[in-house]
């Protein structure tokens, strides 16, 4: 359940990224870089990757437990 509640909210805050996107500055404009969270959305992908990792291995486990 816990990793769930960290994955969902994970799962917010990519979705609230979505409004950096969307007032950014156009493509090609030399501040939309500098506009974007992009240090953030690899640290929530950095975070997503491990907590896959994670839950599998709980599953593995679990799958060895019952059999």
């Amino acid at each position: 359940e816990r990793l769930n509640a960290m994955r969902d909210a994970l799962g917010t805050q990519l979705m609230n990224l979505n409004l950096a996107w969307e007032s950014a500055p156009p493509v090609g404009s030399p501040t939309r870089l500098n506009m974007l969270p992009g240090d953030r959305l690899e640290q929530i992908y950095r975070d997503f990757s491990y907590l896959t990792r994670w839950t599998q291995q709980i599953q593995e486990r679990a799958a060895q437990l019952f059999l």
